[in-house]
């Protein structure tokens, strides 16, 4: 039987789609926790065809199946236990909270993780909170906050909200226009419901040659004319879209009525996302050379390891060829939850930053993420110890 052919999720078209960028037999999860070599090894792997629709612009993974995607409580993605990402959540909460006088509401965060953001938002607007998410593994209840561990769906209505959060969840369901709209006519609203969505933007990725930022969890790849296009399609109002985290995030905020939704043609728009195209193309050649000169050359054979065991880690991990990934005994990550646990494909176990007091042979580190530079290399510098930090 042939497969159905994919469409755009943004506008639907199936025929003037062009692929860019393709992976084959890459992880499906980047934050599954396994705890055994063998589970790692063997994770349940898929493929990746970046795919831009010449129609509206829209950019997404036309060979992600959303039937093997199964989220739980094995699904790790914190990264509280990082004083800068923390730092980084309270100085957003702090924005959206007085900049869109956001105080005494209903909030109700679909995707809520581990809860963090959820509970520091609501205690700084004085809000009442609740969160549904399958990997959430706290307590059901948290000073003004409940939380559900499970999908948000029929059976938990009805929910009243006057705030919906959305972070980092849209990149992750394969027709985002009906899983908001399936949100939005579920909740109870009396006037009007502002929606706060965060995501990462495609053209910091376009822009750094970040292909390890490419990975099968994200179908969605969106830039901030496309999410805003995505939104007006579906007649939201559109308050404020800006960048965060170093350029790294996009936030958006918008408003509905409930008796505003419709289904608007999505702008036909092409033009700056075909630039992106090429830039992406350029950027990852230039940055896989890069990655292999550091790897080949600057550290001419010795033991590294890499900072973070998260999706960035882990997709560069699974394109590292052999040679260079026995050179790497283990890989490095703040998270108690992770630690002694394997990066998934490769099976390279995870261990705590300590280590590093030992293993005098490890001068080489990539880290993966350049907003945790100065934090890692402070934490770095109480070993009395030079090592050669790489930021990628």
């Amino acid at each position: 039987m042939s497969q159905r052919k994919k469409s755009c999720p943004s506008c639907l078209n199936h025929d003037l789609l062009e692929t860019f960028y393709q992976i084959k037999g890459i992880p499906v999860y980047q934050n599954r926790i396994y705890n055994t070599l063998q589970s790692a090894i063997s994770c349940k792997r898929g493929d990746i065809s970046l795919t831009f629709c010449h129609n509206c612009g829209m950019i997404f993974n036309s060979k992600f199946e959303s039937k093997i995607m199964q989220y739980d409580q094995s699904y790790d993605n914190r990264q509280s236990a990082s004083k800068y990402f923390r730092s980084y959540l309270d100085d957003i909460i702090h924005l959206i909270v007085h900049k869109y006088g956001i105080f005494n509401e209903n909030v109700l965060e679909v995707g809520c993780g581990n809860g963090e953001f959820l509970e520091l938002f609501c205690r700084r607007s004085r809000s009442k909170g609740i969160g549904f998410d399958p990997s959430y593994t706290g307590p059901e209840f948290r000073e003004n906050t409940h939380f559900v561990p499970d999908y948000f769906n029929e059976k938990y209505l009805p929910v009243k909200a006057d705030v919906l959060i959305l972070r980092h969840i849209l990149e992750h369901v394969d027709d985002p226009k009906k899983f908001l709209s399936t949100i939005l006519q579920s909740i109870k609203v009396n006037h009007e419901c502002k929606i706060i969505i965060e995501a990462p933007d495609f053209e910091w990725v376009s822009g750094h040659g970040a292909y390890w930022d490419v990975f099968y969890e994200h179908v969605n790849y969106f830039s901030k004319p496309l999410l805003k296009n995505l939104l007006e399609s579906m007649g939201l109002r559109l308050i404020d879209i800006f960048n965060h985290f170093e350029g790294q995030y996009m936030i958006v905020i918008a408003s509905f009525r409930p008796d505003s939704i419709s289904r608007k043609e999505t702008k036909k728009s092409n033009a700056a996302s075909s630039s992106i195209i090429c830039q992406f193309k350029r950027n990852v050649a230039s940055k896989k050379k890069e990655v292999e000169h550091m790897t080949q050359h600057v550290l001419k054979g010795s033991p590294f390891t890499v900072w973070g065991a998260g999706a960035k880690g882990f997709t560069l991990l699974n394109f590292l060829e052999k040679d260079v990934l026995c050179r790497i005994p283990f890989v490095i990550d703040v998270n108690e939850a992770k630690q002694h646990n394997y990066c998934a494909g490769v099976g390279i176990e995870i261990m705590p930053p300590a280590i590093l007091k030992h293993r005098r042979d490890i001068k080489g580190i990539f880290i993966m993420n350049p907003n945790y530079f100065p934090e890692i290399s402070a934490y770095l510098a109480a070993y009395g110890r030079r090592f050669n930090l790489f930021s990628i």
